[in-house]
C-alpha cells in the first residue's frame, strides 16, 4: 500500500496513458495519440519526484506539441488516401480523353458519357449538335463537373 501512495501520480498517468492508446485503437480517427505522449512524458517526471504543476505543465505542452507537429502529416496522409484522386489534376486528366455516350446528348442539354468506367455529365460543344447513345467523344474540357465534348473522328 505504501508503494502505490509513493507512486501514486506516476500510476495514474501510466493509467491514463493506456487509456487514451486503448481509444485511439478503437477510433478509426487519430483522435488522441498526443495524450497518450504526454501522459507518458507526466509519468516519467512523477516517476522521479517531480512535482505535480511540472507533470502537468509537462503533459499539456506535450500533448499540445505532438498535435501540432503530428498536423501535417496527418492531413497528407488523409489526401493520400486510397481512391482518391488529387482535385486540381481531375479535369486536366480528362481533357482529350476519349469516352462512349451512354445516356443521349440532345441539343443544348445534357446527357452522360463514360470515361475509364467513370460515368461522367456531358454536353456537347456545339449547342446545337445531338449525341447518340455509343458514339464516341472526345473531351474539350470541363466545366465543373461536367464535361463538353465533340464528335469524336480518327483521321
Amino acid at each position: 500500500m505504501d508503494f502505490i501512495m509513493a507512486n501514486l501520480a506516476a500510476i495514474v498517468w501510466g493509467v491514463l496513458a493506456i487509456l487514451f492508446f486503448v481509444i485511439e485503437a478503437v477510433t478509426v480517427s487519430t483522435v488522441s495519440i498526443w495524450f497518450v505522449g504526454g501522459a507518458v512524458v507526466a509519468m516519467l517526471v512523477a516517476m522521479i519526484g517531480g512535482p505535480i504543476w511540472l507533470q502537468l505543465v509537462l503533459a499539456i505542452g506535450v500533448s499540445g506539441g505532438l498535435l501540432v507537429g503530428c498536423r501535417k502529416m496527418l492531413m497528407n496522409t488523409k489526401k493520400k488516401s486510397a481512391g482518391e484522386l488529387p482535385r486540381e489534376n481531375i479535369k486536366d486528366g480528362l481533357e482529350g480523353k476519349i469516352g462512349v455516350v451512354t445516356t443521349k446528348i440532345e441539343p443544348g442539354l445534357k446527357g452522360q458519357i463514360l470515361l475509364d468506367g467513370i460515368q461522367w455529365t456531358a454536353r456537347g460543344l456545339n449547342e446545337e449538335e445531338s449525341f447518340a447513345e455509343k458514339a464516341k467523344v472526345i473531351v474539350c474540357r470541363v466545366d465543373g463537373t461536367c464535361c463538353i465534348v465533340d464528335k469524336y473522328e480518327i483521321s
